[in-house]
C-alpha cells in the first residue's frame, strides 16, 4: 500500500442486608449487590492507619449512564472518626473507587445491563481537575479478566447471604451507623481489606492496575476521581461497546471537607468521532483527524472508518484491499457504523500526485454495493468496482477518502 498526504485523509491501495448465620447472635452485615461499586479510603500512617474505610457507591451502570449524579453520599462523621478531624487535610489520606459485576472468564459471556462478565470500574486520580487523568489502557481481555477476579475477592465480604455461603467474622461488615447500611470500617488484618488488594502506589488488583486507583487528599483543592469502565470481555449487545482493555471515562467524583462526595457524568463528545478518540485515551495532537500516533502510516481518520487501533501498528487484517478482476479493479474496505455518516469514499487517479477522481455509483461505469455488517456486527463491507483497461505503463491508483465533520 502506498500512503499520500492530502486535504482528505487518504489510504491508497495497490494490488442488596441479611443476618449472618452463624452460632451466636446474628450480625447486620454491609449492603452489597454485585454490580455495585465499592468507595474505599485508606491511610499510611497516623489516625487511622490500622483500617479502613469502604462505601458502596450503588451500581456502577448508573454512574455509567449519567442516571445517578450530584451528591452521592455525605461521609464527614465516618471519615472523622477514623481518621480524626483533620482527614481531609492529610496527604497520607487515599481515596479510590472499584467493582464488577461478575469476573468470569469462561462460559457464555452474559449481558447485565449493557456489561458483559469482567467489566470493572475503576477510578484514577485527576490531580488537575475532572476528566485529565490518564485513561486506563490495558493489555487484553484476559488481563483486565485477572483484574476482575482481584476486585471481585475484594468485595466478597460485601457479598448479601443467600443460605449457603460460609461468612466467617472477619467477612461481617458491621455498617456504620448512620450511613443507611452503606458504609463499614475494616481492620487492615481482614482477608479481604480494602488495602490488601489496593496498596498506596500499587499495582493494584492482581498487580495488574500499575500505579493503583487511588489518589490522597491532602485539602486544598478539590480531591477528584476519574471512574473509567474497562471491558474484559466483548459482546455485541455491550452499551456502550468499546473495546477489550480500553478505560471508557464515566465521569469524575469529588470530594471537599465536609465529606460530601458528588459525582458528575463525563460530557458528550461533540461527534462519532471524539467518542472513538476518547474510547482510546487519545488526547491533544494525538486525538486528531489526521494524526497517526501509531506511525502506522493510517490516519486516525482513516483507523476510525475502518475500525482500526490507533495505538496499535501493523493491522494488514484489516486494511482496504484491492485487486483485479480482467478489466475491473476491485477496491473492499470496512465502513464501522460510527463512521458512515462521515461518508468516506473511494477516490481513484493514474497518477497519484495529479488530480483525484470520486468513485460514484452509476458515473463511468463505478458501481459501489454495501454489504451491511458484512465483516461483523457494525462494521459494513464497502466495495468499488472501477473500470480499468491496462496499457503500456498505464496504471491506476486508488485511495480511500475521508473528511473530518464540524
Amino acid at each position: 500500500m502506498n500512503l499520500a498526504s492530502t486535504p482528505a485523509l487518504a489510504l491508497l491501495a495497490t494490488v442488596s442486608v441479611v443476618s449472618a448465620g452463624l452460632s451466636g447472635p446474628a450480625r447486620a452485615q454491609m449492603v452489597y449487590t454485585p454490580g455495585d461499586i465499592i468507595l474505599g479510603f485508606q491511610a499510611t500512617g497516623g489516625d487511622g492507619s490500622s483500617n479502613t474505610y469502604v462505601y458502596n457507591l450503588g451500581a456502577g451502570t448508573g454512574f455509567r449512564d449519567g442516571t445517578t449524579t450530584g451528591l452521592i453520599a455525605t461521609l464527614g462523621a465516618d471519615l472523622a472518626t477514623t481518621f480524626g478531624v483533620g482527614w481531609f487535610g492529610r496527604s497520607d489520606v487515599y481515596w479510590g473507587i472499584a467493582g464488577v459485576r461478575d469476573p468470569s472468564a469462561g462460559g457464555p459471556v452474559g449481558v447485565v445491563s449493557g456489561d458483559p462478565k469482567a467489566t470493572i470500574y475503576v477510578s484514577r486520580g485527576a490531580a488537575a481537575g475532572a476528566g485529565t487523568s490518564t485513561p486506563w489502557v490495558l493489555a487484553s481481555g484476559p488481563t483486565v479478566i485477572s483484574a476482575a477476579t482481584s476486585v471481585a475477592s475484594m468485595q466478597f465480604g460485601f457479598n448479601t447471604l443467600n443460605g449457603s455461603d460460609v461468612i466467617t467474622p472477619e467477612t461481617q461488615r458491621p455498617p456504620t451507623p448512620g450511613s443507611n447500611g452503606r458504609g463499614a470500617v475494616q481492620g487492615t488484618g481482614d482477608i479481604n481489606n480494602w488495602s490488601v488488594f489496593n496498596p498506596v502506589g500499587g499495582p493494584a488488583f492482581g498487580n495488574v492496575l500499575t500505579g493503583g486507583v487511588q489518589a490522597a487528599l491532602g485539602g486544598g483543592d478539590t480531591p477528584w476521581l476519574d471512574l473509567y469502565r474497562i471491558m474484559g470481555r466483548s459482546s455485541a449487545s455491550a452499551t456502550p461497546n468499546s473495546p477489550l482493555g480500553q478505560g471508557l471515562l464515566v465521569g469524575s467524583f469529588s470530594i471537599n471537607a465536609a465529606g460530601e462526595v458528588r459525582f458528575q457524568a463525563a460530557s458528550t463528545p461533540s461527534n462519532p468521532y471524539d467518542t472513538w478518540a476518547g474510547t482510546f485515551g487519545l488526547t491533544g495532537a494525538s486525538a486528531g483527524f489526521a494524526a497517526d500516533p501509531d506511525g502506522d502510516g493510517l490516519d486516525n481518520g482513516v483507523e476510525f472508518v475502518i475500525g482500526g487501533h490507533p495505538q496499535r501498528a501493523a493491522e494488514a487484517d484489516i486494511a482496504p484491499t484491492l485487486t483485479r478482476e480482467g478489466e475491473t479493479v476491485v477496491f473492499v474496505f470496512r465502513r464501522t457504523d460510527a463512521a458512515a455518516a462521515f461518508n468516506p469514499g473511494v477516490e481513484f487517479s493514474t497518477n497519484q500526485f495529479a488530480t483525484w477522481t470520486p468513485a460514484i455509483h452509476g458515473t463511468a461505469g463505478v458501481t459501489v454495493t454495501t454489504e451491511n455488517d458484512g465483516f461483523a456486527a457494525g462494521v459494513d463491507r464497502v466495495t468499488v468496482r472501477l473500470p480499468w483497461t491496462p496499457s503500456a505503463g498505464a496504471s491506476i491508483f486508488t485511495r480511500l477518502a475521508v473528511q473530518p465533520k464540524p
